[in-house]
């Protein structure tokens, strides 16, 4: 997960929430306690990257979501590809 973390450009700040909503949205939906935690980490997951997106596209770092937003500038991706591409 840090790997995944480092590339995609997560800061290091907010590395331990993000591998929490990963490991929640990926959890089987055994009851269903359970799969509302999975769809509301999901939830929070998507909102973080939707959120990180537009931070990268203001101000690019050497980083993945960076590159997939220079890729959306150039209209080679919408907005909702690349948010959902890491994931």
């Amino acid at each position: 997960m840090q790997v995944i973390c480092e590339l995609l450009g997560v800061p290091i700040a907010d590395r331990t929430e993000f591998h929490q909503w990963a490991d929640l949205m990926l959890t089987p939906p055994l009851d269903p306690a359970t799969a509302a935690r999975s769809q509301d980490a999901g939830t929070k997951l998507w909102t973080y990257m939707e959120d990180l997106a537009e931070a990268r596209r203001k101000a690019p770092q050497d980083d993945l979501i960076s590159d997939l937003m220079s890729a959306h500038e150039d209209d080679r991706l919408s907005h909702r590809e690349v948010v959902a591409t890491p994931g």
